[in-house]
């Protein structure tokens, strides 16, 4: 939604509709400028969250890194209002650049909260674990709290994109889309950006980890910490390899899934681009509450994580599934979307918390920077699948349910994931590593997850 302006130079795209220019050291189409800048921000993620996100588990990077690269993506944003002449292309090719790269950087030092906040909300309502049974009562809890605050953050980021989704409608249709009403609402997302940032910021608390060594220096600790981390993946933390491999199969399905549909509905129902936004509407409506219903599943009726992520796969299938069968109405379309949202809230907002139960403490960011990497790495196969089944067919209807070799692939690499032994295997991790030092700053139980995560979460999920 706050990208509704960074897709190029307004008045440019009829200037330019079939002109190639240059960029770096290639010409392309003008249209395919947002591609490139996404796949430059795709190479810059992967290796900065390989090498750089580690550091944010020393000292107190963690809140520092958050801001700055959140502050750096509504200030990439912000400047889009100097790209509207259409010799400017590369300022907003840049821009996109910036902001994707920065935003997505963000988000792993936000994630990085999410095992720190349940471990200091379970410690204060269960305390730590005296017996067998108490240590299930202990892991339990863990995972209500996980999944809870996995869904609040989602919930907010969701809510803020229906409120920017119907605002830019509005606002469109008042000003019949004049360029001037672009450079207005992109200063107002980025405005809004750096103003839930900023009151996020301000409530939530530092945890502080290892101090960093001068003498050290960043690159060389990086270094050391991602050889370290590829060995203990290869070696000691079996499970959770498995759990990223997995991830990085069906997640490439989902986010394939959600692209590839809104062409389908344009290319084979003929869906006027409104009527697709209003299915993006219910999406996003019906996201809300497959989280909440996620979180409230595992509290209520302590069903496993891992049985709700393999049923929001199955249920992720269903679309592409229906595309190759059927799915000649609009109104079966919206059925699909509805189903696809629903389960999506709860994909993510599990598949989150999941993972958190993974990480040895002390490195959150450092392994939340894997599960990114695993996560947008490969991004590109799912779209190239589409481009080559598409074109060697000639049927974007086959190219679209050939993604659900992604959904049976990534289940079935998940059943062989066991949570409990990821567990061990973490617990094992912790007690061969120097314990982690916390100051003072410590977090306060729900304290930074109402007032600090939420306003992230909108932050993130307005503008990833």
């Amino acid at each position: 939604t706050g990208c509704v302006a960074s897709g190029g130079s307004w008045q440019a795209e009829e200037l330019l509709e079939a002109s190639r220019v240059p960029i770096l050291i290639w010409e392309v189409h003008y249209a395919a400028c947002r591609q490139v800048a996404d796949i430059i921000s795709v190479i810059m993620q992967v290796f900065a969250f390989t090498l750089f996100s580690s550091m944010a588990d020393f000292g107190d990077l963690r809140k520092r890194m958050l801001a700055a690269f959140t502050y750096l993506g509504a200030a990439s944003m912000f400047l889009h209002v100097f790209g509207i002449s259409a010799d400017r292309y590369w300022l907003n090719t840049l821009l996109i650049t910036a902001s994707s790269f920065a935003f997505s950087f963000a988000s792993v030092f936000y994630n990085s909260y999410l095992p720190l906040l349940v471990d200091v909300k379970v410690h204060s309502e269960v305390g730590e674990p005296s017996s067998r049974a108490s240590r299930r009562d202990s892991t339990r809890a863990w995972e209500e709290a996980s999944a809870e605050i996995s869904a609040r953050g989602l919930v907010w980021g969701y809510v803020a994109q229906i409120i920017f989704v119907l605002l830019a409608c509005a606002w469109l249709y008042e000003t019949s889309g004049a360029w001037t009403t672009y450079i207005a609402f992109t200063v107002t997302c980025a405005l809004w950006a750096l103003g839930m940032a900023y009151a996020a910021l301000l409530q939530l608390r530092g945890v502080a980890g290892k101090e960093l060594a001068i003498e050290d220096g960043f690159v060389a600790v990086s270094v050391r910490r991602l050889l370290s981390t590829l060995q203990a993946l290869r070696k000691d933390l079996t499970q959770m390899r498995i759990f990223l491999l997995s991830w990085c199969v069906h997640s490439d399905g989902a986010a394939t899934v959600g692209a590839a549909a809104t062409t389908f509905a344009a290319k084979e129902l003929n869906m006027p681009a409104f009527v697709i936004m209003g299915a993006l509407l219910e999406l996003s409506l019906m996201a809300v509450l497959g989280a909440k219903f996620s979180a409230w599943l595992i509290k209520r009726h302590r069903t496993r994580p891992k049985t709700i992520v393999l049923l929001t796969i199955g249920m992720m299938a269903i679309p592409p599934a229906w595309g190759v069968l059927a799915l000649n109405t609009w109104a079966e379309f919206f059925i699909t979307a509805g189903i696809y949202g629903f389960a999506f809230g709860g994909y993510s907002t599990v598949n989150r918390s999941l993972f958190a139960g993974c990480i040895p403490r002390g490195r959150e960011a450092e392994f939340y920077g894997f599960y990114e990497v695993t996560n947008r790495g490969t991004a590109w196969a799912g779209p190239l699948l589409i481009a080559w089944i598409s074109t060697s067919s000639g049927s974007y209807r086959a190219a679209f349910g050939s993604v659900v070799v992604f959904f049976v692939m990534g289940a079935g690499i998940l059943t062989f994931f066991d949570a409990a032994l990821a567990q061990q295997e973490r617990e094992r991790m912790q007690d061969a590593s120097v314990p982690v030092v916390v100051k003072d700053e410590q977090l306060t139980p729900m304290h930074g997850c109402e007032l600090g995560c939420a306003p992230i979460g909108v932050t993130r999920d307005v503008f990833e």
